[in-house]
């Protein structure tokens, strides 16, 4: 994992991109799924891919193929930095770090896993070492056209497929739905993709307890104690953030996440597992 500091974006009123951007790596990218779908995240918190609903369906965010209109949702917290990340216990629950001075703001990212509770992309931010925002800015379609925002109560219905809530006030401003934090306050947000009545704070809190319950459910089926073990408990993470949850088919196969053996010649494998891409090893 790249904790380098990288330069926060500014976005216009229109949602444009504006300024130096950081560049994106694929081994620095955190993987959120409930195996029907999944998100990329980078160290700084930004998702700059999601697809709403089925691992196939039109993205929503896709800045990981278009910097410039790919649409993202992001950040912005000046003079912030990497601090560090880590997936709660087996889970697809990514906790992002990034710090500010000498305070830090953590970042909870999941997709809701389980029977009963909506499905969607949930965001969880701790106290606000100072203020920021968080900024959405959909591109639909591989970002082929506009989203259409429009409010719907305490809602925003994002391109008629997905409605955002959360714990402040959204402000629609051009192409981009603006959340602002105030200092010391914590906050969430849920891109959900049915209407709901009703989010709360006990809601969310609701929802992280029974999706780490139900990736532990998940997780009973393979586990592994042994030489290597959190390099294979990292393997079988991204195995099954990447079977279909449904069908038990496999997206896509992660090699082995074992390290270079100290014995004889290696051949190096290079591939997707816990946090990013990482290079690995195994004797020939």
């Amino acid at each position: 994992m790249n904790n380098q500091p990288a330069t926060n974006m500014i976005r216009s009123r229109e949602g444009e991109l504006q300024g130096a951007l950081p560049d994106l790596q694929i081994r620095d990218l955190g993987l959120l799924s409930d195996r029907r779908t999944s998100a990329l995240v980078t160290p700084l918190g930004e998702i700059v891919w999601y697809c709403p609903a089925r691992f196939d369906a039109p993205s929503l965010f896709a800045r990981l193929l278009d910097e410039q209109r790919g649409g993202s949702w992001r950040i912005d917290l000046p003079h912030s930095v990497p601090a560090g990340r880590r997936y709660l216990s087996d889970s697809a629950i990514l906790e992002s770090r990034l710090q500010v001075s000498d305070d830090e703001l953590v970042i909870t990212d999941f997709l809701p896993f389980g029977e009963g509770i909506p499905r969607g992309l949930c965001r969880v931010f701790s106290r606000a070492p100072r203020p920021y925002q968080l900024l959405l800015h959909a591109a639909p379609d591989y970002a082929r056209r506009s989203a259409v925002l429009m409010r719907e109560g305490n809602a925003v219905r994002v391109d008629a497929c997905v409605w955002l809530y959360a714990s402040h006030p959204l402000q629609l401003e051009g192409q981009a739905v603006v959340l602002c934090v105030p200092q010391d306050e914590p906050a969430w947000a849920f891109l959900s993709d049915q209407r709901l009545e009703h989010v709360d704070w006990e809601l969310v809190s609701r929802w992280k307890a029974h999706t780490l319950e139900a990736w532990e459910g998940v997780t009973t089926h393979a586990t592994y104690h042994g030489p290597y073990e959190e390099a294979v408990r990292a393997s079988l993470r991204a195995l099954r953030m990447l079977t279909h949850h449904d069908s038990g088919g496999t997206i896509a196969a992660p090699p082995p996440a074992f390290p270079k053996c100290r014995a004889g010649r290696s051949t190096g494998i290079t591939g997707t597992c816990g946090c990013g891409t990482q290079r690995w090893w195994s004797a020939p």
